[in-house]
């Protein structure tokens, strides 16, 4: 039997920067919805894929941690600019 390695999303900066760069776009509502179908279909898909609950748990995790750290960079980055 062998092992579904999947990659780490939280390593991809081209799938973090497109939702960092949609997130920031949205708000509010709009924004939460967004959210949660992307990592309901994340989900899916690694379901789909043979990755167990746990592992695609360790990575969703590791993903939205590195879109928040991203979303929170740019916008510490973008209030400097207003003073």
């Amino acid at each position: 039997m062998s092992t579904i390695v999947p990659f780490p999303l939280a390593k991809s900066d081209g799938a973090v920067k497109e939702v960092v760069a949609a997130l920031a776009r949205l708000q509010g509502a709009a924004a939460e919805a967004y959210w949660r179908r992307l990592i309901k279909a994340k989900r899916l898909g690694m379901s789909a894929q043979g990755v167990s609950q746990a592992d695609t748990d360790e990575i969703l995790l590791a993903f939205g941690q590195e879109v928040f750290l991203s979303l929170a960079r740019q916008y510490l980055s973008n209030e400097g600019d207003a003073a």
